[in-house]
Order: C-alpha cells, then structure tokens, then sequence
C-alpha cells in the first residue's frame, strides 16, 4: 500500500501523515506525486506505515485514526508512534 492509500484510507490530511513520519509535508507530497521515489523513503518510516499498514484490517480505520490524532495532538510525533506500537502489540 502506498503512502497514500494509507492515509486515505487514515482519513489523513498530508500534514497529519508527515507529522507521524517526522518528515515536512512538501516530502510527504512528493512522495505521494512520487517526485521522490518510494526507495528514498527512510527504513524507519516504511516500518511505520507497514504497521499502519497491518493494522488497518484489525481496527476501524477511523477509532485508529482518531486514537493516532489523539497521540500527535498529546505528545506529537513520538504520541502518534506509540499508538501505533501499541496497537500492534495487541495483535501479534
């Protein structure tokens, strides 16, 4: 799954996805207009959007994305990850 049909499917503004990442949002647009090759994406972020990824079949996509909104709204970037481990953690 692409960048984004994740955060499409996250109903995700690029902004939102980009904070996750930890990157700006004009790279997380080129990514998705892939003025940027989906190779350039760091190992650490596509871990994290393989997780998203995963999860997305296991929990409602918006409860998900309101919980990861919560995380970025609360604690930023590193808020929006820990839901996701943790959330992943619940499904081994």
């Amino acid at each position: 799954m692409s960048p984004k049909e994740i955060r499409t499917k996250l109903g995700f503004s690029v902004e939102e996805l980009s904070q996750l990442l930890g990157v700006s949002a004009s790279t997380a647009y080129r990514w998705e207009k892939q003025e940027l090759e989906n190779s350039r994406i760091d190992p650490l972020q596509r871990k994290i959007l393989g997780l998203i990824e995963e999860l997305l079949p296991k929990h409602e996509p918006v409860s998900l994305a309101a919980q990861i909104r919560r995380g970025l709204l609360m604690r930023g970037t590193l808020g929006g990850l820990c839901v996701v481990l943790v959330r992943g953690d619940q499904h081994p």
